[in-house]
């Protein structure tokens, strides 16, 4: 029984003794997904505009308001819908700008909101 006392003091002290390590998360980057929007269009109906805050896995990605996009303005999109539902990739030089953390998406079902140019 003492010396089951000695070790738990002695692993004690030796966690103590221990420098701390910062445990960094990896996030999904939202480079990779705005590297998606490469097709070129011109917007025919003002769609709503999502900003994606990534987190570890997709389904813990989170969506808040980012504005409109409005007819006539010209951003790029994704060729496809992603995963996650009905939303295309988008961006645009001045104001849907991406990093490591973030990317925007348009929810808007079809094709009937853009047109190639």
């Amino acid at each position: 029984m003492q010396l089951r006392k000695w070790g738990l003091l002695l692993l004690a002290l030796v966690m103590v003794g221990l420098p701390a390590v910062p445990v960094h998360a990896s996030y999904l980057n939202g480079n990779e997904y705005a590297a998606m929007a490469t097709r070129r269009v011109k917007i025919t109906r003002t769609v709503h505009v999502y900003r994606v805050r990534t987190g570890k896995y997709e389904a813990a990605n989170r969506f808040t308001d980012a504005g409109y996009v409005h007819k006539g303005a010209h951003v790029k999109i994704s060729h496809w819908l992603m995963s996650a539902g009905s939303v295309w990739v988008i961006k645009s030089p001045h104001k849907y700008t991406h990093n490591s953390r973030t990317f925007f998406v348009v929810a808007a079902k079809g094709h009937h909101w853009y047109r190639k140019y």
